[in-house]
């Protein structure tokens, strides 16, 4: 209460500037295809090769990690063997992953020492945003590795029905776990995909063919003046009928 009454009795609140909106706009654009992609693999059931699945999961799982990986983990042959139980080897993938977007922020005196208490709840969500992903995402690759699944075809081993049974399970009790705890609305959309009808279609087309015009004859707080409204009119009646006999039945 005392922070609101400060609040509102101050005529001028200094702020650092920062772009918060762009901020969570990089990390949901970040992730947000990606974790969708992985979903889908996981839930498609028209690919009989599980194997060729996993393969595509981790990849995708591997192209998220990549860009924090040490130097000397970027190439497969230094990924530890499958039979080393210990995960503590991904650790610093983990750490650079999760601060990647934040610590520029955290760190910086001439910025952290302005933020606003509102400022610092946005960046303490980022910084949980973005550590939950990376957690999640680092858990799903150390496992793919685990089983054998660098995505290069000189170190890929073949994997049991028992083993690919139990890291796919894993996966989507990730993923799913994650994408709903998350709950972006990038993801609200039919499952499978509505088919775009011919009224919605006709919707769309005819709102953005007609955009420009419609615009034009509602410019300025003079009426339009005739002689410029009539070709312009008539243009709009000449899209119409076009755009109407695309869904003509013949």
């Amino acid at each position: 209460m005392r922070r609101l009454e400060v609040l509102y009795s101050s005529q001028h609140v200094v702020q650092s500037g920062m772009d918060w909106i762009g901020l969570f706009r990089v990390i949901k654009d970040r992730y947000a295809d990606r974790l969708e992609l992985i979903r889908n693999i996981l839930n498609d059931t028209t690919v009989s090769d599980d194997e060729l699945r996993g393969r595509n999961v981790h990849g995708q799982v591997t192209a998220m990690i990549r860009p924090y990986l040490p130097y000397s983990m970027n190439l497969t042959s230094r990924y530890p063997s499958p039979l080393n139980s210990s995960t503590s080897w991904a650790r610093p993938a983990f750490k650079r992953c999760s601060i990647a977007h934040t610590h520029y922020i955290s760190t910086s005196s001439s910025l952290s020492g302005v933020l606003t208490p509102s400022e610092r709840l946005l960046l303490r969500a980022a910084e949980v945003t973005n550590r939950e992903i990376c957690r999640t995402v680092t858990n799903m690759w150390v496992k793919g590795v685990a089983a054998g699944l660098p995505k290069d075809e000189e170190h890929r081993i073949s994997m049991s029905v028992a083993i690919q049974t139990e890291l796919f399970d894993s996966w989507k009790a990730e993923v799913e776990r994650l994408m709903n705890w998350l709950d972006w609305s990038v993801w609200l959309k039919c499952q499978p995909a509505c088919a775009i009808t011919p009224s919605a279609s006709a919707e769309f087309l005819l709102g953005n063919v007609l955009f420009g015009d419609l615009a034009i004859l509602s410019l300025g707080d003079h009426p339009f003046p005739v002689e410029a409204a009539v070709p312009i009119v008539t243009q709009i009646g000449r899209k119409i009928g076009k755009i109407l006999s695309l869904f003509v039945v013949r």
